[in-house]
Formats: structure tokens, C-alpha cells, sequence
């Protein structure tokens, strides 16, 4: 199926907080994109 992922850095604090955010924001996106969804026709 692949190989599974291996650890090739360790984040600081900083570094963890900028990914989450980022999560963050892409969760919030997909909300608002699969709200606006409207069927065609």
C-alpha cells in the first residue's frame, strides 16, 4: 500500500503552531466551499 512516513525533522513551537493554523484554515475553507454547494440544473 507505501511505505510509511518517517520523521525528518522535529517543529518547534512556533513551526506546530503555523501547521495547526494552517489546518485551521483549510478545515474552514471546506466548510464554506461545502456549504455554498448548490446542485446544477
Amino acid at each position: 500500500m507505501g511505505m510509511p512516513g518517517k520523521i525528518v525533522r522535529s517543529l518547534d513551537a512556533a513551526a506546530q503552531g503555523d501547521l495547526l493554523g494552517s489546518a485551521a484554515h483549510y478545515r474552514d475553507r471546506m466548510r464554506r466551499f461545502r456549504e455554498g454547494l448548490r446542485p446544477i440544473g
